[in-house]
């Protein structure tokens, strides 16, 4: 039995894998980032409907939407949407967030609704850190006022910019350790995606992961271990029974307790 092992044609097989390894990435550089960004078709949305653009500094225009709270706490939440969503699809989920007692601030990736380009990691930065500024230059808030918040796709725009600036707070909901790395587990190309697992360990501010225990799409322990890198003070709340789209139905009362103690800590600071 060992012998036939051993006597197995290992430099044959070797090369076979090596041809379907290079075959497989050259399939996902061609397709990997149409598979990433699968943003709605037809928008969601009007020009009317949209409060503000943003300039990004490759000259991209970017959609955006404000919600201001009845009662603010001086706090400002920059929201991040998840994937398959555009602005269209957040303003009512943005009044809600409003209810905090923060001001809160979307926006649209590239190639997203009435955002201009196309759809890619880089652009993802840049769109946020153009929202950003907008806040701080416009609104005169410091980024200790600050609170970013990302869903799915949303937590690596978050990840990334929250591991440049030490803001009030980061709230990452339904987070992956990166883009192909939440199909895999492991990383098997020599490039990626929203490296959140790298910046996390970058962040100064505290934190709070939400995170669904029947996540299809996300598993539960990536959040667990982006929660696990993240520095103190931080918490994570475990929905049970919830899949990744059902987060505040399955969450309930203890999802809009956690978020509103959360929001109130960071206010007490």
């Amino acid at each position: 039995m060992i012998s036939e092992f051993i006597n197995l044609p290992w430099p044959r097989i070797a090369l076979l894998f090596g041809v379907f390894y290079l075959l497989f990435m050259f399939f996902a550089w061609i397709y990997a980032d149409r598979i990433l960004f699968p943003f709605p078709e037809p928008k969601t949305y009007k020009k009317d409907d949209i409060d503000f653009f943003v300039l990004t500094k490759s000259g991209l225009q970017i959609a955006c939407i404000q919600e201001v709270a009845k009662e603010p706490n001086g706090l400002a939440i920059l929201y991040s949407h998840g994937n398959g969503e555009d602005l269209g699809t957040l303003r009512n989920r943005l009044r809600k967030l409003a209810e905090t007692g923060c001001d809160v601030y979307a926006y649209d990736y590239p190639g997203y609704g009435l955002s201009e380009g196309a759809p890619s990691e880089d652009g993802c930065y840049q769109a946020i850190d153009a929202l950003y500024s907008h806040i701080i230059e416009q609104t005169g808030r410091r980024a200790s006022e600050v609170v970013i918040w990302g869903r799915s796709l949303g937590t690596g725009p978050s990840c990334y910019l929250a591991s440049k600036i030490k803001v009030a707070g980061l709230l990452l909901e339904a987070p992956f350790l990166s883009a192909f790395r939440t199909i895999t587990e492991i990383t098997v190309l020599p490039w990626d995606r929203f490296r959140n697992l790298q910046y996390v360990q970058l962040v100064k501010s505290p934190s709070l992961v939400i995170h669904g225990l029947w996540d299809e799409v996300i598993p539960f322990r990536q959040g667990k271990r982006i929660h696990n890198e993240l520095p103190e003070p931080k918490n994570i709340l475990e929905v049970k029974e919830a899949s990744h789209n059902d987060l505040i139905e399955k969450g309930g009362h203890l999802y809009e307790e956690s978020v509103k103690d959360f929001i109130n800590s960071l206010h007490d600071n």
